[in-house]
This record gives structure tokens, C-alpha cells and sequence, in this order.
């Protein structure tokens, strides 16, 4: 997850506070999120086509961007975190809406990271005394905000949710638990509700145009869906 940057274009240098809007989610000049529509960046890690290694990152925006941004973006050459090795960067000129396998188009989604909720959910104490009614409450609850990040994010309602038990991302040899994936944020960030994860296939009456992110930390990788063709 991208913690804080220093972004140098033209001579100027921009401390954390002063990137732009659109690229930090935050309040021009301050710490502060952004309200309202999801409209800034999502910072979103792309699979191999063996959903084992981080191939591409895709940086999305639903409004788009304007020049400025885009310059800012073609300044950063590497990425790095404490305790971790520096990742070299390399700029990928191709069309993502025809090479990404996030950004692709369909009428069926699943999930290849975790959705993890970003507020409790609202099970009754009297749901949680026999397994059979505690289930169909959390997928009532689970479903419900699925739906309500899906219409937040401007996609239509779908026709269909199927919560995914496997727990994981299946590479066709093996699976990949939710619990390897980095679940929660710096200790001053906001944290997950819960930090486990789920999985949901998704049908929608008409093909969509990905990218899906859904959930806390979406903007950062958090909550994404994959086209199944």
C-alpha cells in the first residue's frame, strides 16, 4: 500500500500534503480524506496470468485524468516501504482496457483479492445462536454492501451475488488464502472492521467496463474483481 510519496516534476517538489486531490484522496493542503464519490485514484496491483506475482500496477481514475496528473505519474520510478527492497518501475504503453486483466469487460466478476468491510455489520445477537440463521444473516448483510459500494461507485445493480467460501484466490494448482494478503494499514490509518476476508462472484444483466474495487482500502488494491470470460 502507498503510504506517503514525494513527487518531483519540473523543479518543484510536492510534500505529502500538497499532491493533488484526484492522486491522494485527501483534502488539498491536508490530512483529510476526501468525501463523497469515489472519483480519486485507485492504486491497483494487476496478477500474472498464474495469479501468483504482481505483474503491473494500475493507476485508475474514475473522472480521468487531466495532463498535470499524468506528468506527476511518469515521475515515480520506484516504490519502496520499510524494511522492504526497493521495486524498480517500467512504464507499460500499452491500452489497458485491451491488455489489463482488471480493466476488462464482462457480464461475471470474482473477486482476486479480499473484500473486507470497512464498518460492522448488523447481525442481531438473536442471529447468532443457531449457525444456519447466523449464515444467512451475514450473506443478507454481506450482500447488502455489496451492493451499496457497487452504487457508490456508479455500476448497476447485479443480478446476482454468490459468496465465495473458498476462502482465496485459486491459481489452478493451488490456493492462495485471504489471510496472505496485507489486510490492514499503517498503525496511525484508519483500520478494516474485521480483517479477514471475503469472496463473491458477481453477475450483471449487461457487460461491464472494469476496473472493480469494492470495500476498504479499495483504493489501494483491497476489494478487487477480475472479468470471467
Amino acid at each position: 500500500m502507498f503510504r506517503k510519496a514525494v513527487l518531483s516534476v519540473s523543479g518543484n517538489m510536492f510534500g505529502f500534503n500538497n499532491v493533488p486531490s484526484l492522486l491522494s484522496g485527501k483534502i488539498s493542503g491536508t490530512s483529510e480524506n476526501l468525501a463523497g464519490p469515489h472519483e480519486h485514484a485507485y492504486y491497483l496491483c494487476e496478477p500474472d496470468h498464474n495469479f501468483e506475482l504482481v505483474s503491473h500496477i494500475c493507476v485508475y481514475v474514475p473522472v480521468g485524468f487531466e495532463p498535470e496528473h499524468l506528468l506527476l505519474l511518469s515521475t515515480i520510478t520506484e516504490l519502496w516501504s520499510s524494511g522492504q527492497n526497493r521495486i524498480q518501475l517500467e512504464p507499460d504503453i500499452g491500452d489497458p482496457f485491451t491488455e489489463s486483466v482488471i480493466c476488462g469487460t464482462s457480464k461475471y466478476w470474482k473477486s482476486v483479492t479480499p473484500y473486507l468491510l470497512a464498518r460492522h455489520l448488523r447481525i442481531k445477537r438473536s442471529e447468532k445462536h443457531s449457525r444456519e440463521v447466523y449464515e444467512k444473516s451475514l450473506e443478507r448483510e454481506l450482500f447488502e454492501r455489496i451492493r451499496s459500494d457497487l452504487s457508490a461507485r456508479n455500476f448497476s445493480d447485479p443480478v446476482s451475488i454468490v459468496f465465495d467460501r473458498s476462502m482465496g484466490v485459486n491459481t489452478g494448482n493451488s490456493i492462495i488464502p485471504w489471510m496472505k494478503f496485507n489486510r490492514t494499514r499503517s498503525s496511525e490509518a484508519r483500520q478494516p472492521a474485521i480483517n479477514y476476508g471475503h469472496g463473491f462472484c458477481l453477475e450483471f444483466e449487461k457487460s461491464i467496463q472494469g476496473p472493480i474495487a469494492l470495500g476498504y482500502a479499495s483504493h489501494f488494491g483491497l476489494g478487487v474483481f477480475i472479468p470471467v470470460i
